[in-house]
């Protein structure tokens, strides 16, 4: 049910001003309108590129749970940007935890609209290593679904995802 903001007074009890209430009818109205929350606080597209550089190289030094701190504050402050997902993901799966890894990977994949068949190919490894075969399996078989028809990067990637998908199915006829 949708709250109609201009006439919420039945709210009132939450607020000690009328400042504040206006204060977060006006943070409403911004976020109705596709405001991030990093929009609301101050970080613009340059500062949270900054971020995400550091993040970047904390995980290329192997720092996978300092570098897990910063991409999950980006994806808090943007979180319709995929490779702030396939950052918190990346470390996920190098700190073993592939569940959650394969979670993050598929969220990746949503939010960068499915353009991208990588991230769930990496969702579908990371379910076949936390023993989600079945959900593997399902994953690989979406991804023939994505992408953006002939990029050869999108193509690259449909066939190992093709050619694990048969693999695995080979497997279940032959238990």
């Amino acid at each position: 049910m949708a709250v109609d903001i201009d006439n919420a007074d039945e709210f009132n009890f939450l607020f000690d001003s009328p400042e504040q209430k206006d204060a977060v009818v006006s943070v409403y109205r911004l976020i109705q309108k596709g405001a991030s929350l990093g929009d609301l606080v101050g970080l613009d597209s340059d500062k949270l590129e900054v971020m995400y550089a550091f993040a970047y190289n904390l995980y290329s030094s192997g720092q996978y749970a300092d570098a897990e701190k910063i991409f999950r504050a980006l994806v808090v402050y943007d979180g319709s940007v995929t490779k702030y997902w396939i950052g918190l993901a990346a470390c996920r799966e190098n700190q073993k935890a592939f569940r959650e890894a394969a979670e993050l990977y598929a969220m990746g994949a949503t939010m960068g609209g499915l353009d991208d068949p990588e991230p769930m190919y990496y969702s579908a490894l990371c379910r076949l290593k936390a023993d989600q075969k079945e959900n593997a399996i399902a994953a690989l078989e979406f991804i023939d679904l994505m992408g953006k028809g002939t990029s050869p990067h999108d193509l690259q990637i449909k066939a190992k995802a093709k050619a694990l998908l048969e693999t695995l199915k080979n497997v279940e006829k032959n238990e």
